[in-house]
């Protein structure tokens, strides 16, 4: 793969927005390509990207003007799967996080706010996501092994979500997540909404992150026994 990064990918669905990112792309040195027409599927605008670009940069909300009926956040994880560096911009970060976003996490190495994007700030974020795949992961992103205590489920935007306090990160702080990345163990949750849980399981957290938005968690297990803390990666 071309790791000079000087295409990028650009897709985002407000015009105006787009035009604003291009000249901080080339401000940055960068070349920005845009993604213009409608995207018909996840797997078709990835291949779309990595046939155009050596990186991207991915709005979070695609579907409003109609340019994908899928999420940025999705897309950005899609590409990370396929070892294509993409950054993830949103509007509506604090809004979306705890769901939408949080729900591909570990896949999305940077998240940045659009009122808070320069050149500066596109060019350190394309490098840390291409470090992320090439293997060199930054401390804040590092899974650990940890205990998830699920303390109430709760419904946002149409989606079934959970409150959890995580003991190894900060344990006075409840983290909400959707329930889907319980995999099977979702089973476990009662119908409807409840503020009275108290199931206990180890995932694969990032207990390094500064922020709850940067949290992932993933690999749910049952928490059987107390356990001490081991790397996952």
């Amino acid at each position: 793969m071309n790791r000079n990064h000087k295409r990028v990918a650009l897709v985002d669905d407000d015009p105006t927005a787009a035009a604003a990112l291009s000249v901080l792309l080339e401000d940055a040195g960068y070349e920005a390509i845009g993604i213009e027409d409608p995207l018909e599927s996840i797997d078709k605008a990835v291949t779309r990207i990595t046939g155009v670009a050596s990186a991207a940069i991915c709005d979070h909300r695609l579907s409003p003007r109609g340019l994908a009926s899928f999420s940025g956040a999705e897309l950005v994880a899609q590409l990370y799967s396929t070892a294509f560096p993409a950054v993830l911009i949103s509007q509506y970060f604090k809004v979306d996080q705890n769901a939408s976003i949080r729900k591909y996490r570990s896949r999305i190495p940077i998240l940045l706010a659009r009122d808070e994007v320069g050149p500066d700030q596109l060019a350190d974020a394309i490098r840390i996501c291409s470090d992320e795949i090439d293997g060199r992961r930054l401390p804040n992103r590092r899974g650990w092994r940890t205990l998830v205590r699920v303390v109430a489920k709760d419904v946002e935007h149409g989606e079934d979500v959970v409150d959890a306090i995580i003991p190894g990160w900060r344990p006075a702080e409840a983290v909400r997540f959707p329930a889907v990345l319980l995999g099977h163990h979702r089973n476990a949750l009662p119908e409807g909404r409840s503020d009275q849980l108290g199931l206990r399981f180890y995932a694969s957290v990032n207990i390094g992150a500064e922020d709850a938005g940067d949290l992932f968690l993933e690999g749910f297990e049952p928490a059987i026994e107390p356990q001490n803390g081991n790397s996952l990666s």
